[in-house]
């Protein structure tokens, strides 16, 4: 047993002689979870064995399991795992040990959990968050594409699609987005939350916020999240995959080719202008024949 290990296992039972799964003051935590976020993997054993409770919450919900995986600790995720812990409940803010894995990028415990069987729940939670999300705003393209070929033919992941394109392209993350659109997303969905998802798009990029403010709580459509991002090459992916340049945002009435006209970067009229030009020539082709 390592030096913090043993102070750990002496503190705990030695000067505090408390219950097992007695809690410290501060964030309602048991030893447990301590050690679990430490990577204590010999006093997670000794507390085990003296019957600590893997389900033990502390005041956000969150079980051992959740501070293992948050701190990247896989064996105790093993040992946990191996004496019951549930690996599919999430905590009060319904996330779960798979999401905090890819939320935080710990993808060697993202492949065990899947190797144990742990599924993804392919839906979204009422913050509109799943493992999914949580990869592609992590950047991990690798995660993305093993969650999305991780399927449940039970369960319709159109809404988890949307949502994680309107993420991908909110972050200028090309690569993502080609490979969502691959994998059903709808390029023509509408995000829920886009009002407040657009104006912080917006102050990333450091855009002037009094130029391109959304003042209603319609949707975007992701080409039009790209164009109020100044993001070409987005809007010329997609076009290309047959984004609706006539889609109307909201109350406005405003159209993405609307849009397009008024941005400060001429280069997405000019995307749009092809686009139109290829339409006009295909309707010509056609009418001839």
């Amino acid at each position: 047993m390592g030096r913090c290990s043993f102070y750990y296992h002496y503190y705990y039972f030695g000067i505090l002689k408390a219950h097992v799964n007695a809690k410290v003051v501060k964030g309602n935590r048991t030893a447990l979870m301590i050690a679990a976020a430490k990577g204590y993997a010999d006093v997670l054993r000794v507390l085990l064995s003296h019957g600590a409770s893997v389900h033990a919450a502390d005041e956000n919900g969150n079980f051992a399991i959740h501070f293992a995986t948050i701190h990247g600790q896989l064996e105790c995720v093993k040992l946990l795992m191996d004496r019951g812990s549930l690996a599919n409940v999430g905590n009060s803010n319904f996330i779960n040990p798979l999401m905090l894995a890819a939320r935080y990028g710990r993808s060697h415990i993202i492949k065990y959990l899947l190797r144990r069987g742990v599924n993804l729940s392919c839906q979204l939670n009422k913050f509109m968050e799943s493992e999914l999300t949580f990869a592609v705003r992590k950047g991990r393209l690798r995660v993305v594409l093993l969650f999305l070929k991780t399927t449940n033919p039970n369960v319709d992941r159109k809404a988890e699609l949307n949502r994680a394109l309107s993420i991908a392209i909110k972050l200028g993350r090309l690569k993502t987005s080609k490979v969502l659109i691959k994998f059903g997303a709808d390029i023509n969905s509408i995000d829920e939350g886009s009002k407040s998802s657009v104006n912080l798009a917006i102050l990333r990029s450091g855009f002037n916020l009094t130029d391109y403010r959304i003042s209603n709580e319609a949707g975007l459509t992701p080409l039009m999240f790209a164009i109020q991002m100044e993001r070409v090459d987005i809007v010329r992916t997609l076009i290309k995959a047959g984004a609706d340049i006539h889609a109307r945002y909201g109350n406005t009435g405003q159209t993405a080719l609307e849009m397009a006209r008024k941005a400060k970067n001429k280069d997405i009229l000019k995307v749009f202008e092809k686009e139109l030009r290829t339409c006009i020539e295909k309707s010509c082709s056609s009418a001839k024949s």
